[in-house]
């Protein structure tokens, strides 16, 4: 029966609600498990590999994608997936109740044959229904809007041999399965709660900003530097180890960060062969050290700042070079007097420990590439779907991106990971502006829906044992499990 009941809802009616699942819901869904549970209900062996699913009316759940996969070809309705041999299926659908109320609903799926003596339990807006056929068992949940027409449902069926394996799977996804919003919030309190949530990230990305700095790692080249981080911004993976280019939002300003052996070993020979380059006729400084030369002055309608720093046996030399609009002077004046100050001493990044091949962040940032951006604003709601590729020799566990270089940086935990080699797509909500459009490009009047690629830091992977994977490999290949 309850195939029945799935149908596509109005979009509008559900994006315009709010709710909340009670709290002593999780308790309630373990006892009704519990009735007809083997004794000691553990987690399975095997991760679950928890993985977002955004039904098309937007909602969300996370299903275990390392325990089942898709079946191909699902109707709009909702998605269906299936354990290995068969043996275990769960349905994500919205269901539209066919009853007067809610309650009346439950007990037309009550009196289905499927659910004939369901144990079940409910609460302000949901109810849950759990029970065996023959062999197998199930656990349904569901959940209403407001007016309690709409429900967001998922039905879980596996063999009993399985219950300790997907009795905690149905239990978690029970907990967690919620709307947001709270006390079932009135229409006006939602979208005060909304304009609020805007409000916030507006002032923030509008607000005076101070400088932030990071420490950019060459690890190729064995020294580091600092940049300001929340105004010059990541370039795309550079050609070469030795060169890093970061930029500003409307690509006006530049930072080149570059490292590696000279064959010229006097500061001055480096110094007039850069000048015989013909860039720098309105030079206006140009300093020189025992180990160390700057230059700067106009260039255009530019203004820029080089500085170039030697190794102790003047066999290595680092270097910065900014170019900002002399309009911007003001803004960049402190920049470049902390950046002179601070690439004053020829810095080496230290030797890492065991392991240590994850520890220096450029490694990471270079071997992750973020792209394939695609934007759909689905009722008031902003969804920016990107591609995360790992290329690095670790399995990728998280990883923070800020796609619209407003600093209001997001952490992506990925469930299950990335291995080396893949890439996998995953979604962020953006909270939109009055405008429709996101709060957080809400400084910049232009190129209000632009964002940029490879533009994420704080790469978080754990080491990846090839030959523990083969061996697993070559058992599946061999037994055909």
């Amino acid at each position: 029966m309850w195939l029945n009941l799935l149908s596509h809802c109005v979009p509008g009616v559900i994006a315009s609600s709010a709710f909340q699942i009670v709290k002593r819901f999780q308790q309630a869904a373990y006892l009704s498990l519990a009735l007809w549970s083997v004794a000691g209900s553990s987690a399975a062996q095997q991760d679950p590999g928890w993985r977002k699913f955004v039904h098309e009316l937007g909602w969300q759940i996370k299903y275990p994608a390392g325990l089942m996969s898709a079946v191909s070809g699902s109707s709009g309705l909702g998605k269906t997936y299936i354990g290995r041999d068969n043996s275990a299926k769960l349905v994500i659908f919205s269901a539209v109740k066919s009853a007067a109320d809610y309650q009346g609903f439950q007990q037309d799926l009550l009196r289905d044959v499927q659910y004939r003596g369901a144990m079940h339990t409910q609460g302000d807006g949901w109810f849950a229904l759990a029970g065996q056929r023959n062999s197998t068992r199930y656990f349904a949940k569901f959940v209403f809007d407001k007016k309690r027409h709409f429900a967001r449902a998922f039905l879980l069926e596996y063999d009993q041999s399985l219950s300790s394996t997907y009795e905690p799977i149905a239990a978690q996804m029970a907990a967690n399965f919620t709307y947001e919003g709270s006390n079932w919030e009135s229409e006006e309190d939602r979208r005060n709660r909304a304009r609020s949530r805007v409000q916030k990230i507006i002032d923030t990305v509008t607000g005076p900003q101070k400088t932030k700095w990071r420490q950019y790692h060459n690890t190729a080249g064995g020294w580091k530097v600092s940049y300001p981080a929340n105004m010059l911004f990541t370039d795309t993976v550079p050609s070469t180890s030795s060169v890093r280019v970061f930029r500003s939002t409307d690509a006006q300003s530049v930072l080149t960060i570059a490292g590696g052996p000279t064959l010229i070993h006097n500061v001055q020979d480096y110094k007039a062969q850069l000048l015989s380059h013909g860039r720098y006729e309105q030079l206006k400084r140009g300093q020189v050290g025992a180990n160390w030369f700057l230059l700067s002055g106009k260039r255009g309608g530019n203004t820029f700042y080089e500085k170039y720093l030697f190794s102790p046996d003047m066999t290595q030399v680092q270097s910065i070079a900014l170019e900002f609009p002399t309009s911007q002077a003001n803004a960049f004046s402190d920049i470049v007097k902390r950046m002179d100050a601070e690439f004053s001493t020829y810095r080496v990044l230290e030797q890492p420990a065991a392991g240590g091949q994850f520890r220096t962040s450029t490694d990471r940032i270079n071997g992750v590439t973020l792209d394939g951006g695609g934007w759909q604003d689905n009722n008031g709601k902003g969804v920016l779907t990107l591609t995360l590729t790992n290329n690095t020799d670790g399995v990728l566990q998280s990883v923070q991106v800020d796609p619209f270089r407003s600093d209001l940086w997001k952490t992506i935990k990925l469930e299950p990971p990335i291995y080396p080699g893949e890439s996998d797509q995953f979604e962020i909500e953006v909270i939109l502006a009055p405008d429709g459009k996101p709060a957080e490009t809400s400084h910049r009047p232009k190129d209000r829906l632009k964002w940029w690629d490879n533009n994420h830091r704080n790469v978080i992977l754990s080491v990846f044992n090839r030959e523990e994977e083969f061996k697993e490999e070559f058992g599946t290949w061999l037994f055909g499990n």
